[in-house]
């Protein structure tokens, strides 16, 4: 993969596509390129320059029916649940040494578990939260609050006004 600048991400969409057209996603993974060889040390992109990155998409459990599609997408970003980049990238895929690799699990097997419900029983517990997020071309600026209730009274209240530093984002 390359880039048109030296600051950019992908966000790579697995989806299920139905024999009339209609697509489900199953899961999504997303990188910011600086962060390719790991979150410790981020790194600019050479512009031009062909990277080999590896994608990990989101754990999910999905059988593709007979006469479905997978479609793999990607885009230089996913609005609202990535930010963006602080300017625009162009990315080319170089499909030599290309690869989807998904896992097959046996139908039926012995580690399956049942989750436990959330919350206690008996209880009403819940959590809201309010979140501002914006930046400028330097640093990320986070206006947020947490409440949690228990049986409808606020047991709990946090507010964060932070602002951080936009380092290869």
């Amino acid at each position: 993969m390359s880039s048109s600048g030296r600051a950019a991400q992908v966000t790579v969409r697995l989806s299920d596509v139905a024999p009339d057209g209609r697509a489900r996603r199953v899961t999504y993974g997303v990188l910011n390129l600086a962060h390719r060889s790991g979150d410790g040390a981020p790194e600019p992109l050479e512009p031009g320059r062909i990277y080999r990155v590896r994608i990990p998409l989101n754990g999910a459990a999905q059988v593709f029916p007979a006469g479905h599609r997978v479609c793999l997408s990607l885009s230089t970003s996913y609005w609202p649940l990535v930010w963006p980049a602080p300017s625009p990238a162009r990315l080319s895929v170089h499909e030599a040494g290309s690869s989807l690799t998904l896992p097959v699990r046996p139908a039926a097997a012995p580690d399956d578990v049942l989750l436990a419900p959330f919350g206690r029983p008996g209880r009403d517990v819940r959590v809201e939260t309010r979140t501002i997020l914006t930046s400028d071309g330097t640093d990320f600026h986070v206006d947020a609050t947490l409440d949690g209730y228990e049986d409808g009274r606020r047991v709990f209240s946090r507010t964060w006004n932070e602002s951080v530093p936009r380092v290869n984002v």
